[in-house]
C-alpha cells in the first residue's frame, strides 16, 4: 500500500513539472510576439554602427535618411545619422549624429572639420605646394596665400587680411617673422610667430615674440616705440582708435613724436600767454594815454576860461 502511494505521488509531481514548463514556454512566446523590436525604424541596426537600441526618434528631419535621439522622440536637423542623397553629414555629437548640409558648405579633405582653423564652405580640392591645409570660398584650387597650415619643414607666414597666409622655407639665418629684406632684422632672430597686429618681429632665444618686440605693425595698428637695441627700434602695435587711450595710460612709453608735439604745444601755449599779456598791457597803456590827454585838454580849457573871466 505504501509503495503504491509513492508511485502516485511521483507521477503527480512529474505531471505538475510538465504543466509548469509548458506554461512558461507559452508565456515567453507570447511575450516575444508582443514585445517591440530592439532598434527603431528611424535608425535600424544595419543603418549605422552608431545606431543605438535606446533611440526614441519616431520621425526624422527631411534632410535625414536615418536619425537618432536618446532623450527625445522628436528629431531635429542636428540629429541625423545618415543623410539623404547629395547631402553630407557634419558630425556634432559623440553618438555620431549631426547635420546634413549641401556639398558647397561641407568640409573637404583640404580643410577638414577636425582642424580648428577650417570653416565650412571651403571649395578647394587641391592645396598649393608646401601647404597641408588650405581654404577658399571662391576657387576650386587654392592659391599660395590661401594656406592655413604648412607641411613639416615650412614656416607659415600670415597674411594681412585673415589667418590664411603662405608657406616659406626658412631663409638661411633669417625667419619669415623678420626677413632679410626688412631693415633691422638679424640672423639671430628665433621668433616663429609675432603678436597680434604685428607683421615683423624678432627676439633671441624664444619662439613666440613678445608684444614689445615688433618692428612693423599691420594695417590698422599704430607702432609705438619702446626701445632701441642694436640699431633696431622695437615697439608695440596698438589699434589706431585706442592709440590716444594707450598714450594716456602709458605716459612713460609715449612716442618721441608725442614728446615733440607735447613740447611744441607747450611752447606755443607760453608764447600765447606772453602775447596776451603784452596786448593787455598795450591796451591799458593806450587807454591811460588817452585819459591823460583828455585830462590835460580839460585842464587847459579850464585855465583858458579862468584867464578869460578875470578882469
Amino acid at each position: 500500500m505504501l509503495l503504491q502511494c509513492s508511485w502516485v505521488a511521483l507521477v503527480f509531481v512529474l505531471v505538475l513539472v510538465l504543466v509548469l514548463e509548458q506554461t512558461r514556454t507559452a508565456t515567453a512566446n507570447a511575450d516575444k510576439q508582443t514585445r517591440p523590436t530592439t532598434f527603431s525604424k528611424t535608425c535600424p541596426e544595419d543603418a549605422s554602427p552608431n545606431c543605438h537600441p535606446g533611440n526614441k526618434c519616431t520621425k526624422c528631419h527631411p534632410t535625414c535618411k536615418y536619425c537618432q535621439n536618446l532623450s527625445n522622440d522628436t528629431c531635429d536637423v542636428s540629429d541625423c545619422m545618415v543623410c539623404k542623397d547629395d547631402l553630407f553629414l557634419i558630425t556634432k555629437y559623440s553618438d555620431g549624429t549631426g547635420q546634413c548640409v549641401p556639398e558647397e558648405v561641407a568640409f573637404k579633405p583640404t580643410c577638414p572639420i577636425e582642424n580648428k582653423l577650417c570653416l565650412p564652405g571651403n571649395k578647394c580640392t587641391t592645396c598649393p605646394p608646401r601647404c597641408r591645409y588650405c581654404w577658399s570660398q571662391t576657387a576650386d584650387m587654392c592659391f599660395a596665400v590661401d594656406c592655413l597650415e604648412c607641411e613639416p619643414g615650412f614656416v607659415h607666414h600670415r597674411g594681412l587680411v585673415d589667418i590664411r597666409g603662405s608657406c616659406h622655407s626658412p631663409a638661411r639665418g633669417y625667419k619669415p617673422t623678420c626677413p632679410k629684406s626688412f631693415a633691422g632684422c638679424s640672423t639671430k632672430n628665433q621668433c616663429l610667430k609675432c603678436s597680434l597686429g604685428c607683421d615683423y618681429c624678432q627676439d633671441y632665444g624664444v619662439a613666440q615674440c613678445a608684444s614689445t618686440k615688433c618692428l612693423r605693425c599691420s594695417t590698422g595698428f599704430e607702432f609705438v616705440p619702446v626701445q632701441t637695441e642694436a640699431g633696431a627700434t622695437y615697439g608695440e602695435c596698438v589699434l589706431q582708435q585706442f592709440h590716444q587711450q594707450w598714450q594716456q595710460s602709458h605716459p612713460q612709453q609715449a612716442t618721441p613724436q608725442t614728446h615733440r608735439k607735447a613740447k611744441a604745444t607747450s611752447n606755443w601755449a607760453v608764447l600765447d600767454i606772453v602775447l596776451q599779456t603784452v596786448t593787455v598791457f598795450l591796451v591799458s597803456f593806450v587807454e591811460f594815454i588817452s585819459l591823460l590827454s583828455h585830462t590835460l585838454h580839460s585842464y587847459s580849457l579850464l585855465t583858458y576860461v579862468k584867464d578869460t573871466l578875470q578882469p
